[in-house]
């Protein structure tokens, strides 16, 4: 298994642009998407087809970049797929409720029956996290996190440096600007 991220790109018929994925999408290497994907739509694109096949992990702050990428090309007229997602990748999007779309024939029969378990990550997990706020999913449940701030137009505080952070203010914005200043 890759042990980091490679991204690859297609140029598409329709204008749009296929992404490859091979590898990791973790805490380390999600900057590598964002940057990717902030170029896309700087030139532009607001069409994209993410071909997951490639991807061995995908962590909560992986998923929450394309959830939030979702949101702006979306915004603005386009749509970004996802495709070939493994089983394990699949699952990450099904705990966060993701709402991404999903190309057609990847789309299972049944939803894989999820039930809360303590997360096996938690000690790394609670040394990443920076977060000001102390509640139930602090350090533990990164996945709730991110779906309880997704619900909430926000990104949980690990996405943010320290002094943002603490400014409360974690909204799509406010982390779009942290890539654009």
């Amino acid at each position: 298994m890759r042990q980091d991220l490679w991204i690859g790109t297609e140029n598409m018929p329709d204008g749009g642009v296929k992404i490859l994925l091979d590898g990791i999408i973790d805490a380390y290497s999600y900057h590598k998407l964002t940057h990717t994907l902030n170029n896309l739509i700087d030139y532009g694109i607001n069409n994209i087809s993410v071909d997951l096949s490639g991807l061995e992990h995908l962590s909560c702050a992986g998923a929450s970049i394309f959830i939030c990428f979702s949101s702006i090309v979306q915004g603005n007229g386009g749509k970004l797929i996802m495709a070939n997602p493994k089983p394990n990748i699949r699952e990450v999007f099904t705990i966060l409720n993701s709402g991404l779309i999903f190309d057609a024939k990847d789309e299972p029969d049944s939803s894989p029956k999820i039930s809360r378990k303590e997360c096996p990550n938690r000690e790394t997990n609670s040394s990443y996290c920076n977060c000001t706020f102390h509640c139930h999913r602090r350090g533990c449940y990164c996945c709730e996190c991110l779906h309880y701030r997704r619900m909430n137009n926000e990104l949980p505080a690990c996405f943010f440096p320290n002094e943002v952070e603490k400014t409360h203010d974690r909204s799509f914005y406010r982390f779009m600007k942290l890539f654009h200043s």
